[in-house]
């Protein structure tokens, strides 16, 4: 060899080290733990019954690993320890089949539960690769293991949040819908079916929520309000179901959006309110009636005093006569008469009053047809209505 090759054979080595440097560097500071094993010719894959066949043949095994299994890298390499005794004990079998498999398809992964430092269950997700390949014969098998612990946490509260949510959806007694920024239905609960009279999800799926709207003004103003304020808390709008049957209802929703704040659908609550708004209006009704009643009882005192004062004095005169026919015209009739006059002008003066009495009823009883009965709902400012009779100038 001389020594143009010599000098061409040495900076080819030398090269190959300062590669082989950067890669160890590289490996030495991985967050991940890289594992790899190293096999010989004759060793076949169905001999593999437990773990010890692995440690034998672990030949890499990088600083990560202290991080994860509170142990240096050296215990393994050396045997002290094996990675396989961190093993969640109920994964083990799993685990196994997982590098078996690795020899005969060449690639995979599995996520499973490893004992940490401290006794804690730690997630990982462990991706096995076949890196080295000699007349099709597996030589160098390599792992990379994450510790997915939080990444799984949040995933696990994320599908029980979605559970929750779902379960809630399913059985809300109120309807609970989710629609795009235009109406369409994305998603709409079986108590929202049944309040807008639908058949099914599915046709609701071809339906828009203004096609249910009384007044699609009502919407606007909603609409307008939850942009403005991000969300809109028991707006009352009226509804009107597939059968014409139109329903009082509370809504409540919020505008859902993307990374970019760009509005994707509004999730909405809606409480029917019908029954409690007709048992508020019957309330009122009653309270309206206590009034009609206040008003009429005042005369109608005077009106049944007038009567029975001139009964007593109707039964006084016919004493008055009796008397004066027993006695045969004993008693003066000046007297008598006298009498008579007082007790007449009395009766006449508490029938006039009776007289008045009745006229002031009918009076009133004209006044609750013509304007009492001519009601308007307006709003009591607390979610309720009242009965506001007209004035009379109007």
């Amino acid at each position: 060899m001389d020594t143009k090759e010599a000098k061409a054979l040495s900076d080819h080595s030398a090269e190959i080290q300062r590669l082989h440097t950067r890669l160890r560097s590289i490996i030495d500071s991985m967050r991940q733990v890289v594992i790899s094993f190293s096999y010989k010719e004759h060793e076949e894959s169905e001999q593999v019954t437990d773990f010890d066949f692995y440690d034998e043949h672990l030949v890499e095994i990088n600083p990560a690993a202290e991080a994860l299994y509170g142990v240096p890298k050296e215990d393994f390499l050396t045997r002290r320890r094996s990675i396989f005794d961190f093993l969640f004990d109920k994964d083990r079998e799993q685990v196994l089949a997982h590098y078996n498999s690795l020899l005969e398809e060449g690639i995979g992964e599995l996520t499973y539960r490893v004992v940490g430092p401290k006794k804690e269950i730690r997630w990982v997700l462990d991706y096995g690769r076949v890196e080295y390949l000699e007349r099709g014969r597996v030589r160098r098998v390599t792992h990379i293991l994450e510790d997915i612990t939080r990444e799984k946490k949040a995933l696990d509260e994320l599908r029980a949040s979605e559970e929750k949510y779902r379960r809630i959806f399913e059985n809300s007694k109120d309807m609970v819908y989710i629609v795009t920024p235009d109406g369409e239905f994305l998603d709409i609960n079986s108590a929202g079916v049944e309040l807008l009279g639908l058949e099914s999800r599915e046709e609701a799926a071809s339906r828009n929520m203004k096609e249910f709207y009384v007044d699609l003004r009502q919407r606007e103003v909603l609409i307008r309000e939850m942009m403005e304020k991000g969300e809109v808390a028991k707006r009352r709008v009226t509804l009107r179901n597939t059968n014409g049957k139109e329903i009082e209802v509370n809504i409540s929703v919020m505008a859902r959006r993307d990374e970019s704040g760009n509005v994707t659908s509004y999730q909405g609550i809606v409480h029917n309110i019908t029954e409690a708004m007709r048992q508020k209006e019957l309330e009122a009704i009653g309270q309206l009636a206590g009034c009609f009643a206040d008003d009429l009882a005042s005369p109608l005192s005077v009106t049944i005093m007038g009567v029975t004062m001139v009964k007593e004095f109707l039964a006084e005169i016919k004493k008055d006569i009796e008397r004066m026919t027993r006695d045969g015209g004993s008693s003066p009739p000046e007297e008598l008469i006298r009498g008579l006059d007082r007790k007449f002008e009395e009766a006449e003066f508490f029938n006039d009053e009776a007289f008045k009495s009745s006229k002031d009823m009918k009076l009133r009883l004209e006044e609750i047809r013509e304007q009492y009965w001519k009601l308007k709902k307006v709003s009591d400012g607390g979610g309720g209505v009242i009965y506001q009779r007209e004035s009379k100038g109007k």
